[in-house]
């Protein structure tokens, strides 16, 4: 399920067909993301975000359907939150930095 800026949930089937997968997790110095799929031409903006809600990093034009390379090599060890939001909708999931 993606969440919508402001609130409202909803199913983005309309627009995205796959919610993001992202491995290896845990990670030591790269997490690869695979961007979901959108029905129109888009970019996605990544955010890493520490469980305490802390911005730790932002990618932003990231292109929809790709594989994103995350650099997460100076960030402590720890859960962290990885924000995916395109087209509106946002998707969070989580990885742990080893």
């Amino acid at each position: 399920m993606w969440l919508r800026d402001g609130g409202d949930t909803g199913h983005a089937s309309n627009t995205l067909n796959k919610a993001l997968l992202a491995t290896p997790n845990p990670a030591t110095d790269k997490v690869f993301v695979q961007m979901p799929q959108s029905n129109v031409d888009a970019f996605a903006t990544v955010k890493v975000m520490t469980i305490y809600g802390k911005l730790k990093a932002v990618h932003e034009h990231v292109e929809t359907g790709s594989i994103f390379a995350l650099d997460v090599s100076q960030l402590t060890a720890g859960t962290y939150l990885l924000v995916t939001e395109v087209e509106g909708y946002a998707h969070t999931s989580k990885f742990v930095k080893v």
